[in-house]
């Protein structure tokens, strides 16, 4: 799923809160249908941990309900959060407020590198002492992880894949991947054969501060179901997002191999393991 329930950014007015004389509230609202300015007053229960308003409609992003009170998720100096009960589902309307003072001082921090993992000795992972063949996990092939490698599809077998009506893993692509191996050797090259017995070759190199591999005179390409294919970034990488490894002797049973999206903020990731 993706955050199309997100409001889209932009200036969307103030609320202003004055106890002089009060308390009264002021709403500026800019960006909705029912744009212009409320004036009321507001009622704050500390121990209820509510607010009330009356006359004002509380800053929104352009609600199909006109709500008159909600519950005080939080508040700080710089933030509050209100939750509004919808009042025929059950559900809340959630929004989230900053200070005009915390706005008009905020500094982007600018783009930052994505985070990298601590997997050890990654190139005696990938080949041992000379070489090791990887091949996929035929329950679990493929899934997601954001960028700090938690998964993003609580898939535990073929079945969990096939169970979501989208994601394709049907009977006959077990079949075209369990003769798929990727074998790489601690000089530096590497071999994948498809499942039809073709083969090629090439080098990788390893930035293990990255976790990145990155290939040369070969592109992995290999057909897993439908759309789904393990291929690597435009820049002709993979990243070793997750390790597994045994409870008991700390062996590497299995490997997630992952190629970053290049706009959300995740990863396709292919799973490897030693059979």
């Amino acid at each position: 799923t993706g955050n199309e329930w997100m409001a889209a950014p932009g200036d969307y007015g103030t609320m202003t809160f004055n106890l002089k004389g009060g308390p009264f509230i002021t709403v500026d609202q800019k960006l909705t249908s029912g744009a212009g300015v409320t004036s009321g007053t507001y009622f704050l229960d500390k121990d209820a941990k509510t607010i009330s308003f009356t006359d004002a409609i509380p800053l929104n992003n352009g609600w199909d309900q006109v709500y008159s009170s909600a519950r005080i998720i939080s508040l700080t100096k710089d933030a509050m959060q209100l939750a509004f009960r919808h009042p025929t589902k059950d559900e809340f309307e959630i929004f989230n407020y900053i200070s005009k003072e915390y706005a008009d001082n905020w500094v982007p921090a600018g783009p930052q590198p994505d985070p990298n993992f601590d997997h050890g000795n990654q190139q005696a992972l990938l080949s041992v002492t000379t070489s090791k063949t990887w091949k996929f996990d035929l329950e679990v092939p493929y899934n997601w992880t954001d960028l700090d490698g938690a998964f993003l599809n609580n898939w535990n077998s073929r079945a969990d894949i096939m169970a979501t009506g989208w994601a394709p893993y049907g009977d006959a692509d077990v079949a075209n991947i369990d003769g798929v191996s990727i074998t790489f050797s601690a000089d530096g090259t590497v071999t994948i054969i498809q499942d039809d017995g073709t083969s090629a070759s090439g080098t990788y190199s390893l930035d293990e501060p990255t976790n990145l591999i990155a290939f040369s005179s070969i592109t992995p390409n290999i057909p897993i179901a439908s759309w789904v294919s393990a291929t690597t970034t435009a820049e002709n990488k993979w990243k070793i997002v997750v390790v597994e490894r045994d409870t008991l002797t700390n062996e590497v049973t299995g490997i997630w191999l992952g190629k970053r999206d290049p706009v959300k903020s995740e990863y396709m990731v292919f799973h490897f393991v030693q059979r």
